[in-house]
């Protein structure tokens, strides 16, 4: 199943590249943005790697992908709460946040949504614009077209 063409696929991983550079650049200075530097990264994250399970090298479905990133979401999350200190689950050392769970949870189901209802073939704003494009085009051909009574009256 094809999510959306390379270049807007391509566009997607600069753009949340280039936020995630800004958002870091805004916390490594100590600026305090309010809810972009504390749950920017929560909110973006998790769609950006949604994406990469769409249409990545894993091309896994809306569902399937939405509860394997939310769940390591929320195992990320949880781990935190816990010192691992001096073992490799250290470097999810941090503070446990509800917020954050929100966050990530509300990213999460805007990307689903949009995946679902208009960035694939078989979602429900895709066919009804598919069909709405069909139907001008049809009715544009039989405008222009010297037998257009006889279709019309059909």
């Amino acid at each position: 199943m094809k999510l959306a063409s390379r270049p807007f696929g391509i566009f997607l991983n600069v753009y949340f590249f280039a936020v995630f550079v800004g958002i870091g650049g805004l916390q490594m200075y100590g600026v305090n943005a309010g809810v972009l530097t504390s749950y920017g990264a929560d909110l973006l994250a998790p769609p950006w790697i949604y994406l990469m399970f769409r249409g990545g090298r894993w091309r896994m479905r809306p569902v399937r992908a939405l509860l394997v990133v939310l769940g390591g979401c929320l195992a990320w999350e949880w781990a935190q709460r816990y010192d691992f200190s001096g073992t490799p689950l250290a470097i999810t050392r941090g503070s446990f946040d509800w917020l954050d769970i929100l966050a990530y949870a509300t990213g999460l189901l805007v990307c689903f949504a949009v995946d679902v209802l208009w960035l694939t073939p078989k979602g429900l704003m895709a066919g009804r614009l598919a069909a709405a494009t069909t139907d001008d085009l049809s009715d544009a051909g039989s405008e222009a077209s010297p037998n257009a009574s006889a279709r019309g009256a059909t």
